[in-house]
């Protein structure tokens, strides 16, 4: 999906977005392992009514979740431009392109940890609603919906492309 919106505006866009992908993959992965760890601890306590050590283990999980993600968005936000040239040999466009959705997903990457953690723990509470699925994918799909027209609005504007 991403580079499906990504080619129509050119080579560079395209190829800004795997390495964006990429470095900000590292990110998610360190923390999902991070919470794979709460997650029984969670579940441990909530299930045997230790809801002190419950209430800490989540205060302990959003304050290292959140610090990491904080630390780590705002690195990929400020060192945008050095670490998107390290994926490419000179290609002015690629760098200018990820730098800035690097900085654009690395600031709002500072509020993974916070979010994810409450996600886990719905999970490890046994309170994840199959609803909650399902009004994620509507949403998703609506935004999609919308984007497509949007694109589909600003090609049929934009001059024909060799291909």
């Amino acid at each position: 999906m991403t580079n499906s919106a990504a080619k129509v505006y050119g080579a560079s866009a395209l190829a800004a977005m795997g390495p964006v992908t990429k470095v900000l993959s590292v990110g998610a992965l360190a923390v999902f392992g991070f919470l794979k760890g709460f997650q029984p601890v969670a579940g441990f306590s909530y299930g045997a009514g230790q809801l002190a050590r419950l209430r800490e283990a989540v205060r302990t999980a959003v304050l290292w979740s959140t610090v990491f993600c904080v630390l780590f968005g705002l690195t990929a936000a400020l060192f945008a431009p050095q670490i998107m040239s390290l994926f490419t040999r000179g290609d002015a466009g690629m760098v200018r392109t990820g730098t800035a959705a690097l900085r654009a997903g690395g600031l709002s990457f500072s509020l993974f940890g916070f979010y994810t953690v409450y996600s886990f723990l719905f999970l490890a509470m046994g309170r994840a609603q199959p609803a909650a699925d399902v009004l994620s994918a509507a949403a998703a799909a609506l935004m999609a919906l919308r984007l497509r027209r949007e694109l589909g609005a600003s090609e049929a504007s934009a001059p024909p492309r060799e291909r």
